[in-house]
């Protein structure tokens, strides 16, 4: 589930109040912290789901890009299987099949934005 906070009103993102979702990753970790400062400070508001997966899914691929050193797509797509960053999102790696590997965690929604870590479940 992923909430656009820039396509949905305010007042229509309070429909998903406390709605719970199952995000990637880890958001505790202080790269989150950090893109959240600086994104409030550019957006003067907290950033959403789609804001942080974004931002996680361009800094991926611009790496991936890097470490292949060529715009071949089949080059990119194998370079993607080896990266290992920390993302805003947590720690970010793949499986052979493309599937985000790590730790899942209950989050519970409000104003479009995960709640803090106080209020997280983790699921392995």
């Amino acid at each position: 589930m992923l909430l656009n906070e820039d396509e949905i009103s305010t007042e229509d993102l309070k429909i998903y109040d406390n709605i719970l979702s199952v995000p990637a990753g880890d958001w505790s970790v202080p790269e989150f912290t950090n893109f959240s400062q600086e994104y409030q400070k550019a957006f003067n508001k907290m950033p959403g789901m789609v804001a942080s997966y974004s931002f996680d899914g361009t800094s991926v691929l611009i790496e991936a890009i890097r470490n292949a050193g060529s715009d071949d797509r089949e080059l990119i797509q194998k370079s993607l299987g080896t990266i290992r960053c920390n993302g805003v999102t947590g720690p970010i790696l793949f499986d052979d099949k493309g599937n985000r590997l790590g730790n899942f965690k209950v989050m519970r929604t409000l104003n479009g934005v995960l709640l803090s870590r106080s209020n997280m479940l983790i699921i392995c």
